[in-house]
């Protein structure tokens, strides 16, 4: 299922509105997001939507912003959620300095999910995680949540994640 032409057609710095797991958001897709990436934003707050509080937070002065956190009353994150690429010593820096009790990823990963390469995969990208972040600055605190490539499964009609185009990874 293809769905290219009913997506492409997002307009670009307009607000859009969408329906959630019963809550309303107002997402602006941003000049030069692609549209398989401000998906996926949207898509990663459907995965996480039970979290109390989770909201996408735009007034981020800090390094590496979240696409959506939780935050507490006093204003620490307590919950970090991205989906844009972060280099190693940027996810180090977010364990590290922003304090958040639990840090989440979701990327897209691209192969044959049918297949051992899958397999594979994952345990190149389990492989890579743990040469590349010390075991301090893991222990449960980092998840990491990949996607089969939107263009076979996505139908922005629905907003649903089933469970069989994603796997999740705790460190």
């Amino acid at each position: 299922m293809n769905h290219a032409l009913l997506i492409d057609d997002l307009p670009v710095n307009r607000q859009l509105r969408f329906t959630v797991a019963g809550h309303t958001l107002h997402l602006i897709r941003t000049k030069g997001e692609s549209v398989e990436a401000f998906y996926l934003r949207l898509l990663a707050y459907r995965l996480y939507a039970e979290r109390p509080g989770l909201e996408q937070h735009l007034d981020w002065h800090g390094k590496f912003a979240p696409d959506w956190a939780c935050v507490d009353l006093k204003g620490n994150i307590t919950f970090y959620l991205r989906t844009r690429p972060l280099a190693w010593d940027e996810l180090l820096y977010v364990l590290r300095h922003h304090g958040s009790a639990e840090v989440a990823l979701v990327k897209i990963l691209a192969c044959d999910w049918e297949d051992d390469a899958l397999d594979e995969l994952l345990n190149h990208e389990i492989r890579q995680f743990k040469r590349q972040i010390h075991y301090r600055y893991l222990n449960g605190r980092l998840g990491v949540t990949f996607l089969r490539p939107l263009g076979e499964w996505f139908d922005p009609q629905q907003l649903t994640v089933p469970e069989d185009v994603c796997r999740t990874i705790r460190f």
